[in-house]
């Protein structure tokens, strides 16, 4: 019976959804590279939480604290950043950077 429940879970999810994955900042800052080759320098004591589905029809991601980002260009797929209450769109035709910080910050 176990059996049958193990291999009814793996059959039914769904391999392809990703998880959400979470990037933060503490003590110091923090620079990675997106999916996208966008850049991002998370400021000391923030974080950012980056959907599952980043770079399929949209580049979403939500910010707590201070980012600064080097977005790569893509007009297909909006770089989309949630900050508190807002939701901050681009569609970004040549490299640029942006900063955004949340009141908190």
């Amino acid at each position: 019976m176990l059996a049958v429940a193990i291999a009814a879970v793996f059959f039914f999810r769904n391999p392809s959804e990703k998880q959400e994955l979470q990037i933060a900042a503490t003590a110091t800052t923090l620079t990675d590279t997106l999916t996208d080759g966008s850049v991002v320098v998370l400021n000391r004591n923030s974080g950012l939480q980056i959907a599952g589905n980043f770079n399929k029809k949209e580049r979403r991601m939500r910010l707590s604290g201070e980012a600064y980002f080097a977005v790569a260009p893509d007009q297909e797929k909006p770089f989309v950043i949630e900050v508190e209450q807002l939701e901050v769109k681009w569609w970004v035709r040549s490299s640029m950077w942006t900063a955004v910080r949340s009141r908190g910050a």
